[in-house]
């Protein structure tokens, strides 16, 4: 159950960081052929998935350790490392993702994890890909099913609609109004936020939004924008507690990249997708096989 990064064996191992601890203090807690998977292994996996708003039992997160020293030790048979070039380039890749260095150490300890723990689940998740490519050299994806797994995926390779908007956010309608009076009177949108905006970020970047997606905006700010071309200003729109006034500045329809343009990473992404359901059943047959003690 592979929970960071690639969804390339996604479901199919679980996540591992060998504790340092004594016995005592990092009980173990199954053998698997003779090697032993400890209590640490078992919570990184946990907290793992809490760092990605999932929730999975004690019994779940054995399992996939399970599989996961399975897969280490198909991996030593193989001959197959995991390159640590690359696990650093994930590594980067997953900080810049959530923000910064100083954004990410926050989200691991609240999850209970350190930045090694991350780095060995991103090693299990390359190691994972390697010992996939290894073991089904011979999978391939047609054109034609590449172009199946492009339209069942169209959402990865679309830009929503969205809009670009200010916002002036009062009290009432009537300060809503005497805003909207203001502009008219010439008075720009932009001094007209500073002034009015009781939201102190808004009154900082003089009323702009941004652009925002449609499909996010609250059903009543959606409905007034509709209305709106790009300059112009809404009537004062009632939505969580406050009454703006709203300015479209412009519109931006929604966008899907053509498949000719992406038919080399949608290749990849199936062919990825096949190589995780050809590993799954192989862990499941290795699991048969192998001496899998649960301790109490």
């Amino acid at each position: 159950m592979l929970i960071v990064g690639s969804a390339l064996i996604a479901g199919a191992c679980g996540a591992s960081s060998p504790g340092s601890a004594g016995p005592t203090a990092d009980p173990i807690v199954a053998m698997v052929d003779g090697q032993p998977i400890h209590r640490s292994q078992v919570t990184a996996l946990v907290g793992e998935a809490r760092l990605t708003n999932q929730e999975i039992t004690e019994k779940d997160a054995l399992d996939g350790v399970i599989d996961e020293e399975l897969l280490r030790q198909e991996a030593g048979r193989l001959g197959v490392t995991p390159p640590a070039s690359l696990v650093e380039a994930r590594f980067g890749a997953l900080e810049r993702q959530v923000g910064d260095a100083a954004a990410l150490d926050k989200a691991l300890k609240g999850v209970g994890l350190t930045r090694a723990q991350l780095r060995e689940r991103l090693s299990v998740v390359v190691l994972g890909e390697r010992v996939a490519a290894a073991e089904f050299p011979k999978l391939q994806v047609t054109r034609r099913e590449a172009e199946a797994y492009y339209r069942r995926h169209l959402f990865v390779f679309t830009t929503p609609a969205a809009v670009k908007l200010g916002d002036i956010s009062v009290r009432t309608e009537q300060m809503a109004r005497g805003a909207i009076q203001s502009i008219r009177g010439g008075e720009s949108f932009a001094e007209t936020a500073k002034t009015f905006n009781r939201d102190p970020e808004l009154k900082r970047t003089a009323g702009q939004l941004g652009w925002v997606t449609t499909d996010t905006l609250p059903t009543p700010v959606a409905k007034a924008i509709a209305k709106l071309r790009p300059g112009q200003i809404s009537e004062p729109v009632q939505s969580f507690g406050s009454f703006n006034v709203l300015k479209l500045y412009a519109r931006r329809a929604a966008r899907t990249i053509p498949f000719a343009r992406v038919e080399t990473e949608v290749r990849a992404a199936a062919l990825s997708q096949r190589r995780a359901a050809a590993l799954r059943r192989w862990l499941d047959r290795a699991r048969a096989r192998a001496e899998i003690e649960i301790l109490p």
